[in-house]
């Protein structure tokens, strides 16, 4: 009797151990969770900017009258860099403090309008406490008594004129409180994605005298922050967008594993006016593939259902911004109540990052400052209407 209890005891504890090695294993042959969901009440840790092969950014989105649109990154070791993955790949990437990048873009009615992608000498940008500055252009994000306020002041050269880009940008609204939706899987993994405001805001940008958005709209802003290269955290590609609604703000974020034995994270979350946050784990269905014009699949319908049943449709319109790695959309967003939104989304594939065969063009879109730059780089940088002109007139800074 004692001896079958004793025998019982060490093969319990056998399998235990067994399961635990087992588990680490797999845990260690995944790599860094591809994501988890940050704490919004924390400061981004400064440490990430040491990071090799990582990065940080501020992500803030406007969406005005009369269909304008406009989307703000700065950024400190942005994926997108060309040079930056491929270094990453070899190993030999540097602290993602030493890539600064900000990102300015301005859509109307669906097309792009204006387009700036400036990467700055590490020795004129600074993320700190008091914020972030690249160039003469600074950037804050602070919470007072329960208010998220963000604001920037933007003064940045433009390819092939002599006239800059100039404007303010003032958002504040209730802080999105993301402890209450987290879970314990948020303990682990590298990559923080935070939601931090969603609400009015006001824009106004400018290049010289003409005006490319002004007035107020609604505004939702977020962080980014990992200490590991995009490439190593599992993702073959992930499917993001967001929805106002009068009574607070649809997000969803899709990934999928590079692996088929690795679980996808599929997440709809809902902001209310009150900055709440409410995450559901969803399963997904696509629709039927597209291809767009540089190779990358998109999907014009994604269905959402939540653990009780009920079903999101997610509708992809149009492509705005077509590359080799990154879409961005126009969706539409059909709630289980049937409520009816319309918002912004992207779709990303990791491993089509910085590819030998397109890196050359992607070098043309990037304005370099304080070392030479592609000819041809007023074709992507500045005001689409006047691009050709100043291609040609060779002005400018």
């Amino acid at each position: 009797m004692v001896l079958a209890t004793v025998m019982d005891m060490t093969y319990t504890l056998v399998v235990q151990k067994l399961n635990t090695v087992l588990q680490t294993r797999d845990r260690n042959r995944q790599g860094p969770a591809m994501i988890r969901l940050g704490k919004s009440e924390h400061p981004m840790a400064p440490s990430l900017l040491k990071s090799e092969g990582g990065f940080a950014w501020w992500y803030f989105d406007w969406v005005g009258a009369c269909g304008t649109e406009v989307v703000i990154i700065p950024s400190f070791g942005l994926p997108f860099l060309p040079g930056y993955a491929s270094a990453a790949r070899a190993g030999v990437a540097p602290p993602c403090g030493r890539l600064p990048s900000l990102n300015v873009c301005v859509y109307k009615d669906g097309k792009s309008a204006f387009y700036l992608l400036q990467r700055y000498p590490d020795s004129d940008a600074r993320w700190d406490s008091a914020g972030i500055r690249m160039g003469e252009s600074t950037f804050t994000s602070r919470v007072e008594h329960g208010t998220r306020r963000f604001e920037a002041h933007l003064n940045c050269p433009v390819p092939g004129s002599t006239e800059r880009l100039t404007g303010t940008i003032r958002m504040s609204a209730p802080s999105i409180q993301t402890a209450a939706a987290q879970q314990p899987s948020d303990a682990e993994g590298v990559h923080a994605w935070t939601p931090l405001a969603v609400g009015p805001a006001e824009v106004h940008l400018a290049h010289g005298a003409t005006v490319l958005a002004d007035g107020a709209g609604r505004a939702y802003h977020d962080r980014n922050g990992c200490s590991a290269p995009l490439d190593t955290l599992g993702i073959r590609h992930w499917v993001w967008g967001r929805v106002p609604f009068p009574d607070g703000e649809h997000i969803h974020y899709l990934l999928w594993p590079d692996r088929d034995d690795a679980d996808p994270i599929w997440w709809e979350i809902e902001i209310g006016s009150d900055g709440k946050v409410r995450r559901h784990d969803v399963k997904v269905q696509q629709g039927s593939r597209k291809t767009a014009w540089f190779g990358m699949p998109w999907w014009p319908e994604h269905r959402l259902e939540r653990a009780d049943g009920s079903v999101t449709l997610l509708r992809t319109l149009n492509v705005l911004d077509d590359g080799p790695f990154y879409l961005r959309n126009s969706v539409q967003i059909t709630r289980p109540d049937g409520a009816v939104g319309h918002g912004v989304g992207e779709i990303v594939y990791p491993s089509r990052v910085d590819r030998a065969l397109e890196r050359p063009l992607v070098r043309m879109a990037v304005h370099n400052l304080g070392r030479p730059n592609s000819p041809w780089l007023p074709l992507f940088c500045g005001p689409r209407s006047t691009r050709w002109r100043r291609l040609l007139s060779g002005a400018g800074p």
